[in-house]
């Protein structure tokens, strides 16, 4: 695995959905972690497939959902809160404190 690729700690299933962009590598590491991947990669039923559009983004101290609801169901609608609240969570766990700077990082599906 490419070190620009992933890290091991997250799956590779999740990488084969998932990418994740950041202006820095430890920004990333810091963001992403292994609760917020598992809530990414078990949506409920029936939930979005991996083709359906999502972006998870925090940049400039702001976190950013987007995706398609498809279909319009609750579960789905509730699980993707919980996503972006697991995110923005990772977020201020992982980054408080490291730098001086808010951290950028985008998470999308390819």
């Amino acid at each position: 695995m490419y070190e620009e690729f992933g890290w091991d700690s997250l799956p590779p299933a999740f990488w084969e959905r998932y990418s994740v962009l950041s202006d820095n590598r430890e920004h990333a590491l810091a963001f992403m972690d292994a609760p917020l991947a598992d809530l990414m990669m078990n949506w409920p039923e029936p939930g979005p497939s991996p083709q359906v559009p999502f972006m998870l983004m925090i940049l400039r101290g702001k976190a950013y959902l987007r995706m398609e609801y498809n279909p319009p169901d609750m579960p789905t609608l509730e699980h993707a809160a919980k996503v972006f609240t697991a995110a923005c969570e990772a977020a201020i766990g992982g980054l408080r404190g490291r730098h001086r700077r808010p951290a950028s990082g985008l998470i999308s599906r390819e």
